[in-house]
């Protein structure tokens, strides 16, 4: 390799050493994320699963608006949540829905499939039950030709 190219190369790695960092870690899911409604106000509670009916927290039983909020799972519909809330939780919970809607799909059209073939296997069994069946291509002998069929029978 060339002298300049080297010193490229040299100088690419040394500021994405020196800038790594300061970029946060796309894939880091242990950090706690804070649920928020569509207002921003945050909600209490830890997130327990995503469901098409919406959001399933744990609350925590803080205060709103001077109350106390019952403990226990709550479930926040996803049009009362905020963008990024939604982006983080509904489409991995959709990926997954349509990912078993096709391995569903698959089954059934597997299930189809089986099916029409054990019925085809049942037709040809009871045809062949109830009367010969016709032989394959290719596989059929002439009928025995009749012998001397011109001549008259010889007395004996």
């Amino acid at each position: 390799m060339h002298l300049p190219v080297k010193i490229l190369l040299f100088g690419c790695c040394l500021l994405a050493l020196l800038f790594s960092p300061l970029c946060p870690a796309q894939d880091e899911e242990s950090a706690e994320v804070t649920i928020r409604l569509a207002n921003g106000v945050p909600v209490e509670g830890t997130f327990k699963s995503a469901a098409p009916e919406g959001l399933t927290i744990s609350a925590t039983g803080g205060s709103a608006r001077g109350g106390q909020s019952a403990k226990g799972l709550k479930t926040l519909p996803w049009k009362y949540l905020s963008a990024g809330t939604r982006w983080r939780y509904e489409r991995p919970m959709l990926a997954e829905l349509e990912a078993k809607r096709i391995k569903a799909e698959k089954a059934a059209k597997a299930k189809a499939e089986a099916a029409a073939k054990a019925a085809a296997a049942a037709a040809a069994k009871k045809a062949a039950g109830t009367n010969a069946a016709p032989p394959a291509a290719g596989t059929a002998k002439p009928a025995p030709a009749a012998v001397n069929t011109n001549q008259p029978k010889a007395a004996k």
